[in-house]
């Protein structure tokens, strides 16, 4: 699968939910959180981060539980609704940057206060920022 370069981006950013979920560990972590069954079956030995697990998970869509790829393709479409979002001001302030191992994320939240209100909203709920949680993976 071919990603854009603004996909790859909020991709790249994105990443908290499934990131969580594979550095938790226990039996009760493994019954409460979607993918972890199919994080460590799959995607055992890629490094947290960057987009990576999701990746992964994505590239096993075929081999997941129903309710892992409902997850996976739900945080799919927040991360695309977030690039949307988010497309001029990453364009505008770190276009530059090359993406990948979260030097986009990194770039937007140093500029966050010269970003518009809608992508600051993005960025601060997605890397952790200002906002109190991060998006629940079935919403």
């Amino acid at each position: 699968m071919i990603i854009s370069l603004p996909a790859r981006i909020i991709l790249l950013t994105a990443m908290s939910l499934v990131t969580l979920a594979a550095t938790t560990t226990g039996a009760a972590a493994t019954e409460n959180l979607p993918c972890m069954e199919e994080i460590e079956k799959f995607c055992n030995d890629v490094p947290p981060g960057a987009g990576r697990i999701i990746g992964c998970l994505k590239g096993h869509e075929k081999d997941l539980a129903a309710v892992c790829r409902e997850k996976v393709d739900n945080a799919l479409v927040r991360f695309e609704q977030a690039r949307k979002i988010c497309d001029g001001d990453i364009q505008k302030y770190c276009g530059e940057i090359t993406p990948g191992d979260g030097r986009v994320q990194s770039c937007m939240k140093a500029k966050k206060e010269l970003i518009s209100p809608a992508c600051r909203k993005q960025v601060e709920t997605w890397s952790g920022g200002n906002e109190t949680r991060k998006p629940e993976a079935d919403k």
